[in-house]
């Protein structure tokens, strides 16, 4: 007697037996529960109004060229509870997704104990995430851990509402040896929500991109981890419309990578990050480029520091304690052309003890810039040859608003609107650390 999988009806709860799914399948109707029971090696394809409970433990594993589960382009509104573990070992050239949904009316619920997949082997576009929604209605996902070995671990293409929980998401650590090849662990562009402890990239790629959408991320710990090359940014806003605006809340954003790497980049669009520590070893910690308001603790790169490259229809808010970096790139923050921003509450300090040790370095070229501080300590690294805050000549005049700065080098080449020595709200002590 065939035990692998079950059909409860709904019209009168009486259990059936199927050695597979697909037959399964084709028996059941709108409102039935089909369980699957043991491990199964076979594609499941959903069907409208069926529910799917997987046993605790049981692995559903595709060994096959196909996705393991998938609304197969058709639209499908139904539910997958349990603890199951989903599976994708296809070995294959052309590798394969777990989850692939296609259809733009599904709505599709999935709890799982974890997912992996070995995604593909060039760094390309299309590189088979783990979980693939490219359309979707509705998508939401519980669930222990998403692993990917090589590219992405989640990729949203067109979703209006999707949500994800999971403590754990992975790209190039899972399978021994393996690197993520650079395409980004959580790539997305519709609107929705990401909840997890740790988001990690083992490789070259971003941990998050987005290209488009809203959404509202609260993530722990997202990390670029040390490799031999150049990694992209850990966080990416970019491309497309330029009207996406991310709402990230976090622990901390770091790029541990060793040759080069940004911790924080934004092309486009809108940001608002609150967190308590974004850090780069060799890149930027942040380079902003588009509407930020960014209220984090420490800001910290090893090497270099903060670019500033919005326009002056666009606006950027940086409140922090700390904005820390050395002397590879002009200064701590380095700010072109027109760019708009304001920095709150914080101490800027350049740790070169070397040249040029720049704590702010504007360079407005034909623009003009519009700079407001307020409550700043500025601090070069060099009392010689250094500058608390330095301004090549532009054809405009360079103008900022100072509402309280303490800064342990004078500096000159800027026109203080509000506030400089006269009514004490320029404080210049070598004592200043």
């Amino acid at each position: 007697m065939a035990t692998q999988v079950s059909l409860k009806a709904a019209s009168t709860g009486a259990l059936t037996y199927y050695s597979t799914y697909a037959a399964a399948r084709s028996s059941a109707a709108a409102g039935d529960v089909i369980n699957i029971r043991a491990d199964l090696d076979e594609q499941i394809i959903l069907k409208e109004g069926v529910d799917i409970i997987i046993t605790s433990g049981r692995i559903l594993n595709m060994t096959s060229a196909n996705p393991t589960i998938t609304d197969n382009g058709v639209k499908c509104i139904c539910n997958i509870f349990g603890e199951g573990i989903i599976l994708n070992s296809y070995t294959g050239s052309t590798k394969q997704e777990c989850i692939k949904i296609t259809d733009d009316e599904s709505e599709i619920y999935i709890e799982c104990d974890y997912l992996s997949a070995p995604g593909g082997e060039t760094s390309g576009a299309g590189n088979f995430p783990t979980v693939n929604v490219a359309n979707a209605k509705k998508f939401t996902l519980y669930c222990n851990n998403i692993y990917n070995s090589r590219n992405t671990a989640v990729k949203i293409t067109d979703c209006s509402s999707f949500f994800i929980k999971s403590k754990k998401i992975t790209s190039g650590t899972f399978d021994t040896g393996s690197k993520n090849l650079g395409k980004s662990v959580i790539e997305f562009k519709g609107s929705g929500s990401v909840f997890a402890d740790e988001v990690i990239c083992d490789g070259y790629g971003s941990c998050i991109e987005q290209t488009g959408g809203i959404a509202f991320f609260k993530i722990l710990k997202i990390t670029t981890l040390t490799n031999a090359t150049a990694a992209n940014p850990t966080v990416l806003v970019d491309n497309v419309t330029g009207e996406q605006f991310l709402d990230l809340n976090f622990d901390e954003i770091q790029n541990l990578n060793t040759t080069d790497g940004d911790a924080v980049t934004l092309a486009e669009g809108k940001a608002k990050f609150i967190g308590r520590r974004i850090y780069s070893e060799k890149g930027l910690s942040l380079d902003l480029g588009a509407n930020a308001n960014i209220i984090c603790s420490e800001i910290i790169s090893v090497m270099q520091g903060v670019n500033i490259t919005n326009s002056a229809s666009e606006k950027i808010i940086l409140d922090a304690d700390l904005i820390e970096g050395a002397g590879g790139n002009g200064g701590v923050i380095y700010a072109v052309n027109d760019a708009n921003f304001t920095i709150r509450n914080a101490k800027i300090k350049n740790t070169s003890s070397t040249g040029s040790s720049y704590g702010i370095y504007l360079n407005p070229g034909n623009g003009n810039p519009f700079i407001t501080l307020d409550n700043v300590i500025v601090v070069t690294g060099n009392l010689t040859s250094g500058e608390t805050i330095y301004c090549l000549t532009g054809s405009n005049e360079t103008y900022i608003y100072n509402y309280g700065m303490f800064v342990n080098k004078v500096f000159g080449g800027v026109q203080l609107l509000v506030g400089d020595s006269s009514n004490y709200k320029v404080i210049d002590d070598i004592l200043i650390t």
